[in-house]
């Protein structure tokens, strides 16, 4: 962009000097000009900021996406496969579920002892054995 504006800058000079244009006519188009280069500016400067914007959202999302993946790699490790069934109930709904059960000192077991149920029972009603 700038290189076209000092190319009508040249024209201009030229036909300013060879008596091509009136005064009138080169004010006007050095107001031009200069407007443009004005405009130019500031949407440089306006697409560095947002280049900074974008990179600065990416580092985040990265760091998010990051810890998605280590909670949802929590949970397989803890026998939580079922985190999309919770995840699809909502937030709203997960933060009540967790209050309740926080301050009813409740412990849920995973669906992978589930099964073991009877099993897990067993154990708790008869510790010595």
């Amino acid at each position: 962009m700038i290189e076209i504006l000092q190319r009508i800058l040249r024209r201009l000079q030229f036909l300013a000097d060879n008596d091509k244009i009136s005064t009138q006519s080169l004010n006007e188009w050095n107001r031009i000009i200069k407007d443009l280069e004005t405009y130019h500016n500031k949407t440089e400067a306006y697409i560095l900021f947002k280049d900074k914007d974008i990179r600065e959202h990416k580092k985040e999302i990265d760091r998010l996406e990051t810890k998605v993946v280590m909670l949802e790699a929590i949970c397989l490790i803890h026998g939580i496969h079922n985190v999309n069934l919770y995840l699809a109930k909502g937030k709203g709904y997960l933060i009540d579920e967790a209050e309740h059960i926080y301050s009813n000192g409740i412990t849920q077991l995973p669906m992978t002892l589930w099964h073991k149920g009877p099993e897990i029972q067993k154990l708790i009603d008869e510790p010595d054995n």
